[in-house]
C-alpha cells in the first residue's frame, strides 16, 4: 500500500456526482460506493473549484488527500497548471470567486485508477457515512454494479 493510500481521506467507486458552484456559494457531492459497506457521501461546502466532470463518474477513487499549494504545484504539476488557468480565467470574470480560491487552504486531490487526477478546492469536507436525502437529483450517476478493480 502506498504513502498516500496510508493517508486518504476516503477511497472507493465514484457512482454519482452532483456540483452546484454557483458565483459566491457552492457544493460539490460526491457518493462513493465500497464492497459491502454504505453509500457514502462526501460533501465539499463552499466549494469554489473542481476538476470533476461527468467523465470521473464509475471510476474508482484510490486515494484521495490535502495538500497545499505548494505540494500541489510541485509534486502534480499538471493538475497545477489547469488551477492557475482556470483561477486567471475567474480572476477575469468574477473577482469575488477569486478571491475565495485564494483565502481557502483546503485543497483535496483525488486519484483514479486510471492514473488521472482531480483537484476540488472548498473551505470544508465532510465525509458522511449514512448521508442524508440532501440531493434529489445527481447530475452524474452510473449504477454500481460491482466495485472496478485497480
Amino acid at each position: 500500500m502506498s504513502k498516500e493510500q496510508k493517508k486518504t481521506l476516503y477511497s472507493g467507486t465514484l457512482v454519482a456526482l452532483t456540483q452546484e458552484i454557483e458565483e459566491f456559494n457552492g457544493v460539490i457531492a460526491l457518493r462513493l460506493h465500497k464492497t459491502g459497506r454504505s453509500y457514502p457521501m462526501v460533501l465539499f461546502h463552499d466549494a469554489c473549484y473542481t476538476q470533476f466532470g461527468p467523465d470521473a463518474v464509475g471510476k474508482k477513487i484510490m486515494w484521495a488527500r490535502e495538500l497545499t499549494k505548494r505540494e500541489a504545484k510541485a509534486g502534480y504539476p499538471h493538475v497545477w497548471l489547469i488551477y492557475q488557468n482556470s483561477r486567471e480565467v475567474v480572476e477575469r470574470w468574477l473577482p469575488r470567486l477569486a478571491e475565495k480560491m485564494d483565502e481557502y487552504r483546503l485543497l483535496v486531490l483525488h486519484h483514479m485508477n486510471d492514473g488521472s487526477e482531480y483537484l476540488v478546492q472548498a473551505k470544508s469536507v465532510e465525509v458522511l457515512k449514512k448521508p442524508p436525502e440532501l440531493k434529489d437529483g445527481w447530475e452524474y450517476t452510473v449504477v454500481p454494479e460491482v466495485e472496478q478493480d485497480a
